[in-house]
């Protein structure tokens, strides 16, 4: 891996450590009293600041300034709609969440702004993924 450590693939690429699948017991900690709290409670609790600061919600590009975020496996953010709909009773509508609690997703993940040190590791890491053959 072109000057990259294993621990820094690991760092850029997994959740925290036994994040997913999402257990019942980390639900049940939350509060569902404040829908948008119990989403960014959950959100937090998933993933660290550090993680926070390198991945984004979605593969949809940036509108604005750098489009350097990593997008979060499809299938980790299928879990926490799921999560979500089954701890709040809420059901999806067309694939996605009522839009407060999509908006407390994405809040959750540009609450945390990458620093410059982190966008060169992000830069790296994307030439990397443009670079090496499957």
């Amino acid at each position: 891996m072109h000057n990259i450590t294993y621990n820094m693939y690991c760092y850029l690429v997994f959740p925290e450590l036994d994040a997913f699948p999402i257990k019942k017991e980390t639900l049940t900690k939350l509060s569902t009293v404040d829908e948008r709290k119990f989403v960014l409670n959950l959100i937090g609790t998933l993933y660290s600041r550090q993680y926070l600061r390198l991945h984004k919600k979605s593969g949809t590009k940036a509108t604005h300034g750098d489009d350097l975020k990593i997008p979060i496996p499809r299938e980790e953010y299928v879990q926490i709609q799921d999560a979500i709909c089954s701890r709040l009773k809420v059901k999806l509508t067309r694939h996605r969440l009522p839009p407060k609690l999509e908006s407390a997703i994405s809040q959750k993940f540009n609450q945390v702004r990458p620093t410059a040190a982190d966008k060169r590791i992000l830069r790296h890491y994307w030439n990397m993924q443009n670079t090496e053959n499957p």
